[in-house]
């Protein structure tokens, strides 16, 4: 099934259900030869996560950035270094959580002399109505603040790369299932295929500099993932088989590279669907650190970082993959056990337009909402039970 059905499937499957309040996480040992390697390269190349991601940004087109889930230290981190974005020649923010089709509204509204947070909220809903988080609108609101402090040649530009979705056509679990009605869902476009041609359209052909935050897999730019190719063809898209950041990759003159950030991965064949990426290994070289200098960045290519080894299933692979063929860089936050979940927003569903959100719930209509606090306990729930997941990678 196409990737955003995926992940409705994962959030209700693996993210609401009761038994992720069970016990932690297995993590393996990492051996004493491998945290040595890794501890050597870093005494002799250290740097800090920023630092990693602006060299990255300094020297490519386009830098992409994938979404590892709804962690807010994960967003807070490209929220931060927005302001430093014009250092590196970045002009171009480009972002999965808003439409591209209301792109005259979404530089009207940081352009203006007010953040119209109402405004702010209705085009992330026009996204997905499931987008009532606070992390999606700081980002907006600090382009907001770039812009009214320069003149418009150096502001930042925020693209809403994505397709309008009509998720109204899924009304049952098998309407999800039915190729049909998912070409109904993508009538305007497949989302890595859109999102691709608008930064081509928006930051490429102008000749700008783009950071690009998507989702997770959309970022994958080396790697072209069985399991993604396999579904997009059973459901009737034999053109669209690739992921955005691949596509881009592809595209003559242009130079771009993949940063992950570290957070839990999607592996099939662990105990709940999710697990330490990479087996542990990086969470076992944080442990040899404190505080601060738990957070670092790194290159893969040519790195013993870029060797290190994930298992099959991880990320939607269906063989073992090295680091390196995943991404071009990774960054360390910290231990994944402090991270904590996106804050939904209050109220972000309500009179106004619980009946158009309730017509376009990402996904089967058959146990909906009835009031507009409900699906806003919803929103928050998600969210709030991102902590139980957290949890699992507290030691």
């Amino acid at each position: 099934m196409p990737f955003t059905i995926v992940m409705v499937v994962f959030i209700i499957g693996f993210v609401i259900v009761p038994f992720f309040k069970r016990n932690s996480l297995d993590r393996p040992g990492a051996s004493k030869q491998t945290i040595e390697r890794l501890i050597d390269y870093r005494s002799e190349h250290d740097m800090t996560p920023e630092e990693i991601l602006m060299s990255l940004l300094t020297d490519h087109q386009i830098t992409f950035i994938g979404e590892p889930g709804k962690y807010h230290e994960t967003a807070a981190f490209v929220t931060g270094l927005l302001p430093d974005m014009g250092d590196a020649g970045v002009t171009r923010l480009g972002v999965f959580f808003l439409n591209y089709e209301d792109q005259e509204e979404i530089d009207a509204l940081l352009s203006a002399p007010e953040f119209d947070e109402s405004l702010a909220r209705e085009l992330l809903f026009h996204n997905l109505v499931m987008n009532g988080y606070r992390e999606y609108l700081d980002m907006m609101k600090a382009v907001w603040n770039i812009n009214r402090s320069v003149n418009e040649a150096e502001g930042l530009r925020l693209i809403g790369l994505s397709p309008r979705q009509n998720w109204s056509v899924i009304q049952t679990g098998k309407d999800s299932e039915d190729p049909a009605v998912i070409h109904r869902v993508y009538a305007a476009g497949v989302p890595d295929t859109y999102m691709a041609e608008v930064i081509k359209k928006e930051i490429i052909e102008p000749g700008r500099k783009g950071l690009v935050y998507t989702g997770f897999q959309n970022a994958l730019a080396t790697l072209q993932l069985e399991s993604y190719r396999e579904n997009m063809i059973e459901n009737g898209f034999p053109d669209d088989t690739e992921r955005t950041a691949w596509l881009v990759r592809q595209m003559e003159g242009v130079t771009s590279c993949t940063l992950f950030i570290h957070a839990p991965w999607t592996v099939k064949n662990s105990k709940y669907g999710i697990d330490y990426p990479l087996g542990g290994v990086l969470d076992s070289f944080m442990e040899k650190y404190e505080g601060s200098d738990r957070s670092f960045g790194f290159l893969t290519e040519g790195t013993p970082f870029g060797e290190l080894p994930a298992a099959p299933g991880s990320l939607g692979t269906k063989n073992s993959h090295k680091l390196k063929e995943f991404c071009d860089a990774y960054i360390l936050l910290g231990p994944l056990g402090n991270y904590t979940p996106f804050t939904a927003i209050p109220g972000f569903i309500n009179g106004n337009n619980f009946a158009e959100a309730t017509e376009n719930f990402p996904g089967p209509k058959e146990s909906m909402a009835r009031t507009p606090e409900e699906l806003n306990q919803f929103i928050a729930g998600t969210a709030a039970n991102v902590t139980n997941i957290l949890e699992k990678f507290k030691k």
